[in-house]
């Protein structure tokens, strides 16, 4: 009995101990969180302390204290950079109503058909404005799609919507092309041969990384690029640019979509055609113009008419041979006829010119802290 007894008085012991260490790790815990958070407390009083008391500025006399008034100031210049930012990026990318949008629902099958639809069309304007290819059937320039053309069934692979924004591009590149040649006379018509129509072609190509040579465009794969060279080129020049976010990492900025236009023209078609691209409101930059003599054997392709300048109405002519003999009045002589000949002919020229067209991309959003990363 006594045994029994002694047993359940050392239990009772051994608890009371258990729970005064129990109660001493608890009060240590509170009292350590207390501290910190007397800390924190304090740490906060004396920031909210230097913001009422007001921070230095420069070029600010007295320092900018957290007040309704400065609050407000704040406020309104992120709004006014806000409004910056916008007007920065419509300058660049134009008006949303003027951009040219591929269809971002388009399929493979139905992008081929559009092609040799596009291409088509395109060829029938050529016809009835009298736009020249070269000779040569097989070398018609196909407006950057010969890969497609030529091969029936085929379609691009990828990237349709942007292949289908290039082709709505260069039917607009080609249109505003035609329209800047001068209108005819009755002698002479301004020749306009279109040599070639080349895109570059993002959807069966690899984009360069950045920090490597050519960072920023598209290496074609494949072994056809022999075959499409006149229809499908790397840009030796880009607006295409990047930049690096917090982290050192390459943010693209500003996309492009890259064509070059050889045609032989004179130089009025030519400053029209920038002009005209300049004025459309349209995101178009010029990268590039080149200008080389035509040979003699490609003007051969194209026999315009010998330009005749009409000559200038007659006027009337006055004999003054006796003027101030005897007050006698000036006669009116015989009206002769005046021939004006054309001294210098402007030869067609060999033009070269890349066209970029800029697409500004939208910020993505920050991930909001503690946001698990993918």
């Amino acid at each position: 009995m006594d045994t029994s007894k002694n047993r359940l008085f050392l239990a009772t012991l051994m608890l009371i101990g258990m729970g005064f260490v129990a109660g001493v790790y608890l009060s240590y815990t509170e009292y350590s969180a207390h501290g910190q958070s007397v800390a924190d407390l304090k740490k906060a009083r004396d920031l909210s302390g230097r913001l009422l008391a007001g921070s230095p500025v420069a070029d600010v006399t007295e320092p900018v204290a957290l007040k309704q008034g400065n609050v407000d100031s704040a406020q309104k210049d992120l709004e006014d950079l806000k409004a910056h930012i916008a007007k920065l990026r419509e300058t660049v990318s134009g008006k949303a109503e003027a951009h040219i949008n591929g269809n971002p629902k388009t399929s493979n099958t139905e992008l081929s058909s559009q092609i040799k639809q596009s291409v088509d069309e395109l060829k029938k304007l050529a016809a009835d404005r009298d736009v020249r290819f070269l000779p040569q059937a097989s070398e018609q320039p196909d407006f950057g799609f010969g890969r497609y053309i030529h091969n029936p069934g085929s379609a691009p692979k990828r990237d349709f919507q942007k292949v289908d924004q290039q082709r709505l591009i260069v039917e607009f590149l080609f249109k505003e092309l035609v329209e800047s040649r001068p209108a005819p006379t009755a002698e002479y018509k301004v020749p306009l041969i279109l040599l070639s129509l080349a895109r570059e072609p993002i959807e069966v190509g690899t984009l360069v990384p950045e920090g490597k040579p050519g960072a920023g465009t598209y290496v074609i794969d494949g072994g056809d690029t022999a075959r499409y060279e006149t229809e499908e080129f790397t840009p030796s020049r880009t607006f295409r640019r990047n930049i690096k976010d917090k982290e050192g990492r390459p943010v693209q900025l500003v996309d492009t979509v890259s064509f070059r236009l050889k045609f032989i023209s004179n130089t009025v078609t030519l400053r029209t055609f920038v002009n005209r691209l300049r004025n459309s409101g349209k995101p178009f930059a010029i990268t590039s113009v080149e200008v080389a003599p035509t040979s003699a054997e490609t003007l051969k392709n194209f026999q315009a008419p010998s330009a005749v300048v009409t000559p200038a109405a007659p006027g009337p002519a006055f004999d003054l041979s006796g003027f101030g003999d005897n007050g006698s009045k000036p006669k009116a002589a015989g009206v002769t006829k005046e021939e004006r000949k054309l001294v210098i002919a402007e030869q067609p020229s060999e033009f070269t010119v890349q066209v970029d067209y800029l697409v500004v991309l939208e910020p993505k959003p920050a991930a909001a802290e503690g946001e698990s990363k993918k």
